[in-house]
């Protein structure tokens, strides 16, 4: 198959992933992913060749945001009382008006101004998204810093304190004997590590996680899970590692509960294939390496490829269980997968707002390709604070284009702000 086509994109020239799908055989029946073709070597180069292409088209979200502020007038020499001009003010408007005092005809009113700004939108593996992750986690590993290690990693062979820790990096594959093709096995991933992590609860009294999903060479899905047990401490033995030539912390061989090797509960518990246990010896240290996987920051890792896989089947890059943060540093921390809700709600446009006025409404438009708007030359698109305004002609494309839109959603922030959510109208 080649590897895009015109019937990828929609009517604005954006490639757009359900119509990525529904070329590969990807639909959704009752709520349900099917896919009805194998995915063949080929597929995965071509898909992992149209994400990256997605990926890297730069794509802005336009938002509006309205400020309310005092502005003056003076009534000097119009023959209109301070008092006609509020009352008259305050009918047409519902706003709030007042007499600067009471020895001139100086009114203050509440108007309202709007502008504006665009943000470069959050595609899975951007440098945007990279960024925000990397923001989400950055209070956690901070606290995890500070954190006492569970264990020391100096090998000691004179000493026989027994090593324990609470938290194991575990890692699963699929055998494909048992999942079927690489398609079905994505497809029915997100269910085989529910269950597992379901078994591994009840066998060990609670267990609280990060987990992350990557793709091996041959396409087909594993995790990669930091999982904390707060009622439960495994025994940690030394074991050299001829393959990475350096000594890794496992699992003791012979730890058992209610008379059965621990180590084994965990490896039957995951039923899809191989299951590897790491013993972690501190919290700094599982988080930064489970990070180093979600940001893709690893040199000869199959980034692209796991991000194409994720991004077909409408994967999370990660998922948090609720208690995780709380259990690990004693703090609750959000830590969900970025989107562009977290741009409406980036500090930046808090800080912009301090300068202009109240902020009272933000207004978010569909993602357009940066390249369609007319003279736009921002360099940094994630400058908030100084981000230059649109040039004349840019804010003439977005004033028509949001007649192209309609309202999908709205709410309201706790500090009383609006955000209505617009989509495309066709």
């Amino acid at each position: 198959m080649t590897a895009l086509t015109s019937l990828m994109y929609n009517s604005e020239g954006s490639l757009r992933l359900n119509l990525v799908r529904k070329q590969y055989g990807l639909h959704s029946i009752d709520g349900v992913k099917v896919l009805t073709k194998n995915l063949t070597t080929r597929d995965l180069d071509s898909l992992t060749s149209i994400y990256t292409t997605w990926r890297d088209t730069v794509e802005v979200m336009p938002m509006k945001l309205t400020y309310r502020k005092p502005t003056f007038k003076n009534l000097d020499n119009t023959g209109i009382s301070p008092e006609a001009w509020i009352n008259n003010f305050e009918i047409n408007t519902g706003r709030l008006a007042v007499k600067f005092n009471e020895k001139s005809n100086i009114v203050c009113y509440e108007t309202d101004t709007s502008e504006w700004h665009i943000f470069k939108s959050c595609k899975r593996g951007n440098d945007v998204y990279v960024k925000q992750v990397k923001r989400k986690f950055k209070p956690v590993i901070d606290i995890a810093f500070k954190h006492k290690s569970y264990f020391s990693t100096r090998i000691n062979k004179n000493r026989s304190r027994v090593k324990r820790t609470k938290l194991l990096y575990i890692t699963g594959t699929c055998d494909h004997k048992i999942t079927g093709p690489i398609g079905k096995s994505w497809l029915n991933f997100g269910s085989y590590w529910n269950t597992f992590i379901t078994n591994v609860r009840e066998q060990f009294e609670g267990a609280e996680y990060v987990r992350a999903w990557q793709s091996q060479k041959n396409g087909y899905p594993h995790f990669h899970a930091l999982v904390y047990f707060p009622n439960f401490e495994f025994s940690v033995t030394p074991w050299f590692s001829v393959k990475n030539q350096r000594y890794e912390f496992r699992v003791h061989n012979r730890q058992k509960l209610n008379g059965k090797l621990v180590r084994d509960r965990l490896k039957e518990a995951w039923k899809p294939g191989n299951l590897d246990i790491l013993a972690v010896s501190s919290v700094k240290k599982g988080l930064l390496d489970l990070v180093k996987y979600i940001t893709k920051d690893l040199e000869g890792g199959e980034s692209d490829l796991t991000n194409a896989m994720v991004w077909f089947f409408g994967k999370q890059s990660y998922s948090i269980s609720k208690g995780f943060t709380r259990a690990l540093i004693g703090k609750d921390i959000a830590l969900a997968e970025p989107t562009n809700d977290d741009l409406i709600n980036a500090e930046g446009v808090i800080q912009r707002s301090n300068s202009k006025g109240k902020l009272i409404l933000i207004e978010v438009f569909p993602t357009i390709r940066a390249d369609l708007l007319p003279n736009f030359t921002q360099s940094n698109l994630e400058n908030y604070q100084n981000a230059p305004d649109p040039p004349p002609e840019t804010i003439a494309y977005l004033d028509y284009f949001t007649f192209s839109c309609t309202p999908s959603s709205s709410r309201k922030t706790d500090d009383g702000v609006d955000i209505i959510i617009y989509r495309r109208s066709d």
